[in-house]
């Protein structure tokens, strides 16, 4: 069978039903209640959603920032998104971060830009992984050129992707 649903949870088959099949393949058994819908077709693995999550993001870093990072790694830890990003300053930056003034301004100015950017990894997240975004955060250091970004969402990718 292509529908695979935990105890109690038969009343919600016509509901399932009802849904579009693209919405049906991005639905993830939870834990906590919710339904799962398997579909007969090829799906990501963790490592392949991975990697396109990361390239995603090196082409939005370069395209909304102005400047791709040199290294990126993502990592899936049940329902947070982890991305370690190297060598993101720009040389301006990186002469500005000198003061302690520079450092707080740099920080700070990245910080606005990426939280002014939530529509976009929003949708980033949901038609590569399938899931909705909770909450987004970010801090970097000026002085390693490094950015953490960590992405909430409402699935335990740990279960999505065994």
């Amino acid at each position: 069978s292509d529908r695979l649903f935990r105890d109690g949870q038969s009343s919600r088959r016509k509901e399932i039903s009802r849904l579009s099949e693209r919405k049906r393949k991005t639905i993830a058994f939870q834990g906590g209640g919710l339904f799962c819908y398997k579909v007969n077709m090829k799906t990501k693995t963790r490592g392949e959603a991975e990697a396109e999550l990361t390239q995603a993001v090196i082409k939005f870093e370069k395209e909304y920032l102005g400047r791709g990072p040199l290294d990126a790694r993502t990592f899936f830890i049940q329902d947070m998104i982890l991305v370690r990003l190297r060598g993101i300053i720009t040389p301006a930056e990186r002469k500005l971060a000198e003061s302690r003034e520079g450092q707080n301004l740099v920080k700070e100015t990245r910080r606005q830009l990426f939280e002014s950017s939530r529509p976009l990894i929003e949708e980033m997240v949901t038609q590569i992984i399938g899931c909705q975004l909770v909450s987004l955060h970010t801090d970097m250091s000026v002085k390693t050129g490094e950015r953490i970004i960590v992405l909430t969402v409402n699935t335990n990718l740990d279960v999505l992707y065994k």
